[in-house]
């Protein structure tokens, strides 16, 4: 690797102490109350993915809204056809989730960061982001359409599609998030056991790919059978 190349990625994957955690200034005392309480500033927050994230928001957008105003007999332009070609917004989400919550363990791979991520803290913290509030709309949707064993698979991180709909049409993504939040620590520890790890999770990845390719690519165009799950919208699907 050239000299300046290894030093863009040292740089790049050290820890950002501009967007570190800050100490606190201390509580307001004029007031006396601390606005900062209970609030945990990221240590590895990148504002330079936030216009990204905006990206996918309005693609999601745009998908949603031509999905409820498109016509059936009408040739989609080069446009829409952009706009409704595979859930890009989401794609892009799944993207930014996988880089940022691999960043930890990347920097400390790398030298960058000495001590290795705790997978307890990991999972707890994704277990507190997510459970309360999806949980709290599961229940929502329990008592407006009386479908326990909908409700039982949403609660349980199971592909649901519309079966609930219209609270559950974007809960698919979740079901997909979870089995990367349930994947990624072991993938990094693997990783860093030995070469042999390394070489049978590099040669898994890339049978996995050119199985997907063959089927995506020849496979599926021919069939006249709907995509499934797992080919679609899954975690080998999204891979």
């Amino acid at each position: 690797m050239p000299l300046t190349e290894h030093r863009f990625w040292h740089e790049f994957l050290k820890p950002n102490p501009f967007f570190a955690t800050q100490r606190s200034p201390g509580p307001l005392k004029d007031q006396g109350l601390d606005l900062r309480a209970g609030l945990r500033a990221p240590a590895n927050y990148r504002i330079e993915l936030e216009c990204l994230r905006g990206v996918a928001i309005f693609l999601v957008y745009v998908f949603h809204v031509y999905g409820i105003s498109w016509e059936g007999d009408r040739p989609p332009t080069w446009l829409s056809a952009w706009a409704i070609s595979g859930n890009t917004g989401v794609t892009l989400f799944f993207v930014l989730s996988g880089f940022l919550l691999s960043l930890p363990w990347v920097q400390h791979l790398s030298g960058a960061r000495d001590r290795r991520p705790d997978i307890i803290n990991f999972y707890r913290a994704r277990a507190l982001r997510i459970i309360p509030l999806y949980y709290f709309w599961l229940i929502i949707s329990l008592i407006a359409t009386a479908d326990a064993a909908t409700a039982f698979s949403a609660a349980t991180f199971q592909f649901v599609g519309f079966d609930a709909f219209p609270y559950s049409v974007v809960w698919w993504t979740l079901s997909t998030e979870v089995q990367f939040y349930a994947i990624l620590p072991f993938l990094f520890w693997a990783w860093s056991t030995s070469r042999t790890a390394r070489v049978m999770l590099i040669l898994s990845l890339c049978i996995w790919l050119t199985y997907y390719l063959v089927w995506a690519m020849d496979t599926a165009p021919a069939s006249k059978q709907p995509v499934t799950w797992l080919l679609s919208k899954s975690l080998l699907g999204r891979l």
